[in-house]
């Protein structure tokens, strides 16, 4: 994922438009540090929370990619073809658990908890854009 070189603006943590639930920054950092610390093996923070786009982004298809925006930030965000495929599963939320069964059937012969780690690394990623809220 490529981001632009807009400035960023500060973004109070925890808050979101038109968000009634939220998980607080504590609840975040905890979960990021049971998954970077490998606490488990093979779990994934992404396995406990639920994902939802964030309705301000403006996205579009190019050819097989996707190209966002979030008008809070003012950053332009860039994915892959296979991010694309992610962004697309994000139609209905859910956890990094159901994007995996949602994809797995387009990709046979993946490995499911290969897919599922990376699929948690892009979560991560978009929810630092705020492209994604985490419920």
């Amino acid at each position: 994922m490529t981001q632009g070189a807009a400035p960023k603006r500060p973004q109070i943590p925890g808050t979101h438009p038109g968000k009634t639930s939220v998980a607080s920054p504590q609840e975040r950092d905890d979960r990021r540090a049971y998954t970077e610390h490998g606490d488990t093996k093979g779990s994934t923070h992404g396995e406990m929370v639920t994902y939802r786009r964030n309705p301000a982004v403006v996205f579009q298809h190019v050819d097989d990619r996707v190209m966002m925006m979030n008008p809070d930030r003012a950053e332009f965000v860039t994915v892959s073809p296979t991010g694309a495929e992610v962004w697309d599963a994000l139609d209905a939320p859910g956890t990094a658990r159901d994007i995996v069964d949602r994809l797995l059937p387009k990709w046979p012969g993946t490995d499911p908890d290969q897919m599922l780690r990376d699929i948690d690394t892009f979560l991560l990623k978009l929810e630092k854009a705020g492209a994604v809220f985490v419920e």
